[in-house]
C-alpha cells in the first residue's frame, strides 16, 4: 500500500502495480520521479523530480509528515514502503 498526497491535503490509499511501475509513478506525480528518503523508517517519498523548476504548489502536508530539510516538498507526492518499489 501507498498513500498518495495532494497539495491540496488530501490522501488517498493505492496499491502499487507489479509491472509497469514506472510509468503509474510517473502518471501519479505529473512528470520523472525522484525517490527520496522519508523521516518514517522503510518509507519512501516518490515525487516529481521537477516540482521546484515547474513551479507546482507546495505540498506542506507531505512536508510537515515526511520530510526533514528546510524546503518544501512540492506536488502531489506518493508515500510508499521502501521494499514495494522496483
Amino acid at each position: 500500500m501507498a498513500t498518495l498526497i495532494r497539495t491540496k491535503g488530501e490522501d488517498q490509499e493505492l496499491s502499487l502495480p507489479k509491472k509497469n511501475q514506472l510509468e503509474y509513478l510517473q502518471n501519479l506525480v505529473g512528470g520523472y520521479i525522484e525517490v527520496v528518503g522519508s523521516t518514517q523508517q522503510g518509507h519512501s517519498i516518490v515525487l516529481n523530480e521537477e516540482g521546484k523548476l515547474d513551479r507546482l504548489a507546495p505540498n506542506y502536508k507531505a512536508t510537515v509528515l515526511h520530510w526533514h530539510c528546510s524546503d518544501v516538498l512540492r506536488g502531489d507526492v506518493l508515500i510508499v514502503k521502501t521494499n514495494e518499489l522496483n
